[in-house]
């Protein structure tokens, strides 16, 4: 009788050492996903305050060009038309990616 009860002993705690690297195997596996887990939270944190940043320069570049902050002159083609004589060839210094680029005859802001 002491046989068999020793046996079953010897039996359940080999049952105990063999569930002991499963059980830490599931620890390690845990583990590992709650730190990748929290790496992916860390870099959405990150991503979150960049594009944050990157809202506020556009919002702030929408707004100035909204306000006229920004300073610049509507042409009309009239007026380009005048100072570049109709686009006459023989002021013609380049060729830009849009069209010929010309000099200006005469023009306020090139005095």
């Amino acid at each position: 009788m002491e046989v068999g009860r020793s046996f079953e002993e010897a039996r359940s705690a080999e049952e105990t050492l063999m569930s002991v690297p499963k059980m830490e195997n599931a620890k390690c596996r845990a583990t590992m996903e709650a730190s990748e887990k929290g790496q992916m939270m860390a870099e959405l944190e990150g991503n979150k305050q960049k594009y944050k940043k990157e809202g506020n320069h556009t919002r702030k570049a929408v707004n100035a060009f909204v306000h006229n902050d920004v300073m610049y002159k509507r042409y009309y083609i009239k007026e380009i038309e005048a100072v570049t004589n109709r686009f006459t060839s023989n002021i013609k210094v380049g060729q830009g990616g849009y069209g010929p680029v010309t000099h200006t005859l005469s023009h306020p802001c090139c005095h």
